[in-house]
């Protein structure tokens, strides 16, 4: 079983060589009272979280910590990983001791941890036994650890990279007409983006990609959307918090200049991949 983190983005979507680890996580439990024979709340023994890396590159900080939630007493465990190589880590996986894995890209977010670096990791997972990272993969597109893992990441990439590339000719074409209103233009491009129909001959990881790529276009056309009705209604300070909700298009003017954006966003992931 796999979890998968994209965007960050949360990615969706998408390992890592040179982080050891020097940390060891406490968390305390305690026992329900017993009301049938008045036995006293007696707190359980600290139990240590383990924590492994099976990278060179990524090590986990000495700083990670398992927090408890006063609501429910469930742990947030926040790890903190440090790029101990010359290179940039771009994507790395973590597994939990059920077998989950976890996958982030950072590349989806336009993010990276640079050589010397640190990232915190919120992994909002209730109280795991041990943690382990099991690959990274870094800014020369090498790869350490789980080789499995990082040909998934690889391929989820791929498929993102070639449906980019489709659904930029789409997004083009639009803001190329004129005398179109950006509403009509925005409703068009929803529908069209909506009704593609996904590409053959794809391997799993291929077609992740392309999912997680329609989802990410989707979510900006839709933001886009709801922004200009609201400014064309006069509802300027509700058009300023739906744009808030994609950061990435903060300072647009028009919603061509948005669909640009997407355009320039995607240029700038393939670049990458």
């Amino acid at each position: 079983m796999k979890l998968s983190l994209y965007f960050g983005r949360p990615v969706l979507f998408f390992g890592v060589p040179s982080f050891c680890i020097f940390a060891s996580l406490f968390a305390a439990y305690s026992s329900p009272p017993n009301k049938a024979n008045n036995q006293v709340n007696v707190a359980q023994e600290e139990k240590p979280l383990r924590l492994v890396s099976a990278v060179p590159s990524l090590q986990l900080d000495s700083n990670s910590n398992l927090s408890k939630n006063e609501n429910n007493g469930e742990g947030s465990l926040s790890v903190k990983l440090k790029n101990t190589s010359s290179k940039k880590v771009t994507a790395y996986a973590i597994r939990f001791s059920d077998g989950v894995i976890r996958e982030t890209d950072l590349t989806i977010a336009d993010m990276e941890i640079p050589a010397g670096g640190v990232k915190i990791d919120k992994i909002g997972r209730p109280d795991p036994d041990k943690v382990t990272i099991i690959s990274a993969i870094l800014d020369d597109s090498s790869c350490e650890g789980d080789g499995e893992v990082c040909t998934r990441i690889m391929s989820q990439r791929a498929g993102m990279k070639s449906q980019m590339l489709r659904l930029n000719r789409i997004l083009q074409v639009a803001i190329n007409k004129p005398n179109i209103r950006e509403l009509d233009m925005l409703k068009d491009l929803i529908q069209q983006v909506e009704s593609l129909s996904p590409e053959t001959n794809k391997n799993e990881g291929e077609a992740e990609g392309e999912t997680a790529a329609v989802g990410r276009v989707l979510f900006f056309l839709r933001t886009l959307e709801g922004w200009e009705k609201s400014r064309t209604e006069g509802r300027y300070e509700e058009s300023v918090s739906q744009l808030r909700q994609a950061g990435e298009l903060m300072g647009i003017t028009n919603s061509k200049g948005g669909v640009a954006k997407i355009i320039a966003m995607h240029n700038s992931l393939v670049a990458k991949y």
